[in-house]
């Protein structure tokens, strides 16, 4: 058995058993948070949930070390406690990937570990190889830690900024660092190293630093998972929410900044789309077909559109598009292939091929003659004289 309970400890931030307790209140009291985000606020549930784990366990693994005085059973105080650090670290492994790649992956891998961990720590008695359970906790938990900076570095994430990578990189490839440094002192002999009430200078450094950084990670996550949901949040306040395209106001934003571009002698196109004969779909269909044919619309028109044009959903089934750096012959063009597009793509209801088509009106920014507001209105207009004409076709006014 270790002897930790023959170590002196120091009063005061020298004794690693005080840094210990202030490492479980931070635990604890992050798990408190992410509890509240997760299932309260419904913040990145499945993400806080992990974080929950993570903090809850790390917290109760902790405490369970402190009572390695005989106050607990040796089975619990020991091998007990120390699975529960694993598997805290592989639920948090497990978060920061769910949180970069949005998928399930990587849980075989990380509990695989966790297990050959488990079992290496079982395969000896807890004190007849000094050192030797420090050695497979502190290599198994840093194994868990850079595999989560790795998935933090991923680059399949486009939302994960930079700063965010940084922010939430940097603690924990320092925690996994601090793991292989430990197992390596306790290899080189300094075997006290291994005890966690050791006073050590190595063992209360790597306390301290280790309750620093444990800070660090969980402030720099629940920045990240803040601002997520503040980009979410700001995504839906400038998108329709069946169908992704732009709300008004963010299309009458990208207008006004689109025209600024104008002035610099940039030439633009609005075109605005009615569908046809909308009203038998809902009518003998039900409106949730007329849901699933705007909703089939929109994807058509993406499957044509080009990067920088925007999609904007007027209202009911009108649409706006913005055509950057688009003259007339190629605004023209540029109606022409999404009126084609959609009469040669049926919408499919009820195994039922049903014709969609629209009226395209098209309206080119003249210089100085032009502001927003009129260029709308004539494009408003041509749509009207398109469904005058006989419908799928496209006008310029």
């Amino acid at each position: 058995m270790n002897n930790d309970k023959n170590i002196l400890i120091e009063p005061g931030m020298s004794d690693p058993l005080t840094i210990v307790q202030a490492n479980i209140t931070v635990c604890w009291v992050a798990a408190s948070g992410w509890a509240v985000a997760g299932m309260v606020l419904k913040m990145a549930p499945t993400v806080a949930r992990r974080f929950f784990l993570c903090d809850f366990l790390m917290g109760l693994s902790l405490l369970l070390t402190l009572q390695r005085d005989g106050m607990a059973p040796v089975w619990l105080a020991y091998p007990f406690a120390d699975v529960l650090g694993l598997l805290a670290l592989c639920s948090l492994r497990l978060g920061i990937r769910y949180f970069v790649r949005r998928d399930g992956s990587g849980v075989a891998e990380s509990l695989g570990v966790v297990v050959l961990g488990g079992i290496l720590l079982l395969s000896q008695p807890y004190g007849r190889m000094p050192g030797f359970h420090a050695v497979v906790y502190s290599f198994t938990a840093a194994w868990l830690l850079l595999r989560a900076t790795q998935d933090a570095l991923s680059h399949e994430q486009q939302h994960f900024t930079p700063g965010a990578r940084a922010l939430v990189v940097s603690p924990l490839a320092a925690v996994g660092g601090l793991f292989v440094l430990r197992a390596l002192m306790v290899l080189g002999g300094n075997v006290a190293t291994a005890s966690v009430a050791s006073t050590e200078p190595f063992n209360v450094v790597f306390l301290l630093v280790g309750l620093v950084l444990n800070l660090a990670v969980n402030i720099a996550m629940a920045g990240v998972v803040t601002m997520r949901l503040i980009g979410k949040l700001e995504y839906l306040s400038m998108t329709d929410p069946m169908t992704g395209a732009l709300n008004r106001r963010a299309f009458s934003i990208s207008l006004k900044q689109q025209h600024s571009v104008a002035q610099r002698g940039m030439p633009y196109s609005l075109c605005v789309l009615d569908v046809d004969h909308f009203k038998h779909i809902n009518d003998q269909l039900g409106h949730a077909a007329g849901d699933a044919a705007i909703v089939h619309l929109v994807t058509v028109l993406r499957s044509v559109l080009r990067e920088q044009d925007l999609l904007c959903r007027a209202g009911g089934e009108e649409f706006c598009i913005l055509l950057p750096d688009t003259s007339e012959q190629g605004a023209t063009a540029a109606a022409n292939r999404l009126r084609i597009a959609l009469e040669q793509t049926p919408f499919v209801w009820a195994e039922t091929r049903w014709p969609l088509t629209a009226s395209f009106g098209l309206a080119v920014f003249a210089p100085g003659k032009d502001d927003p507001e009129t260029l709308l209105q004539r494009a408003d207009r041509a749509v009207y004289r398109a469904k005058e004409r006989g419908r799928n076709q496209v006008v310029l006014l």
